[in-house]
């Protein structure tokens, strides 16, 4: 089955992500906790309304059950809005630079 779904080059429409099936896999074994108060931020800025895509970070900023983002496709998006998201992204998680350095110590 993960066999023939790696097969094709390019997406078929017979294939699954993978990740999916992973999820629905751990959640048939009960190893999962379900919190609805946890959301998540999904921007697909290439198709969204710079002014939306605004609400959706200052909605994440006023609320403290934001956990997760999900950008779609960001390499797509105007220059402004890679700009808006990556200044939003570096206030509210920190500079990939600042990230990127402590992990390369840790494997020395």
């Amino acid at each position: 089955m993960l066999v023939d779904n790696i097969q094709p080059k390019f997406r078929s429409p017979g294939q699954f992500v993978v990740e999916a099936l992973a999820a629905h896999l751990e959640i048939s074994k009960e190893n999962v906790i379900f919190d609805k108060r946890i959301r998540n931020v999904q921007l697909k800025p290439s198709e969204q309304f710079s002014w939306r895509i605004n609400r959706k970070l200052k909605g994440a900023d006023q609320s403290s059950e934001y956990w997760f983002t999900c950008i779609q496709s960001i390499e797509s998006a105007s220059p402004e809005k890679q700009k808006l998201i990556f200044d939003w992204l570096d206030k509210r998680v920190g500079h990939l630079k600042l990230i990127i350095p402590p992990l390369a110590e840790r494997r020395e």
